[in-house]
C-alpha cells in the first residue's frame, strides 16, 4: 500500500508477479479494495487481461481514463505485447497515478517496473507451517487437526506443494465431508 499511496508524482508501475495459485489476485484485491487506497486515487479500474487479449478490447476499456490520480489492475499479463499495449494508453498527469500487474513471468514484472521506476513483488510458496495454518483453519475452521487426521492431512497437503489456491480449495472439498471418513 505504501508503493501506492507515496513515493513521487509520476506515474508508476507496480507488479506483483509469481506462479499460478499462489494468490496474486487475492493480494492485489486486498490493497485495491483498501479505504486507503480508495480515499488516495480520484480513478480506480480493474481490467483482466486474458492469454489471448485482444488490444482493441484492452484500449476500448481504457479510453476514458480521466485526468486525475487513479490506479488501474491489470490481472493477469500474459506477455510483454499486452504491457507494450497498455503503456501507450497511460497517461501520465504527474499526480501520483498508479498501475497494478498481475503477472507469472519475472521477465515481465521488471520490464513494467524499469520503464515507471516502480517496484516488483514477488510472492513465494507457502512454508510447510504457514500451509498447515492455512489447511486446519479452513478445513476444521480454525480448530486443531484431530491426531488420527494428520497423517493423511500431512499427505494432502504435500500435494497442494505450498500453493494456497490448492490449499484452499482442498479444504473447501474436505469441508463438506464427514471429517471422521477422511482417512478413508
Amino acid at each position: 500500500m505504501e508503493w501506492l499511496v507515496q513515493g513521487g508524482l509520476g506515474l508508476k508501475a507496480i507488479s506483483v508477479v509469481g506462479t499460478g495459485g499462489l494468490g496474486k489476485t487475492t493480494l492485489v484485491k486486498k490493497v485495491y479494495d483498501a479505504a486507503a487506497v480508495k480515499k488516495h486515487f480520484n480513478s480506480h479500474a480493474w481490467l483482466t487481461v486474458l492469454e489471448s487479449f485482444g488490444v482493441e478490447d484492452l484500449l476500448k476499456d481504457m479510453c476514458d481514463i480521466p485526468q486525475m490520480r487513479y490506479v488501474v489492475v491489470f490481472d493477469d499479463v500474459w506477455n510483454v505485447n499486452a504491457w507494450e499495449a497498455i503503456k501507450h494508453v497511460l497517461s501520465d498527469y504527474n499526480c501520483g497515478s498508479r498501475v497494478i500487474l498481475t503477472t507469472r513471468f519475472a521477465h515481465i514484472a521488471s520490464t513494467c517496473c524499469e520503464e515507471t521506476d516502480g517496484h516488483v513483488y514477488t510472492l513465494i510458496l507457502l512454508s510447510q507451517e504457514e500451509s498447515w495454518t492455512l489447511f486446519c483453519n479452513k478445513t476444521f475452521r480454525g480448530n486443531l487437526c484431530p491426531p488420527n487426521l494428520k497423517q493423511i492431512s500431512h499427505r494432502i497437503l504435500k500435494r497442494c506443494e505450498g500453493l494456497p489456491l490448492a490449499i484452499v480449495a482442498i479444504s473447501g472439498l474436505l469441508d463438506t465431508k464427514d471429517k471422521s471418513r477422511m482417512d478413508e
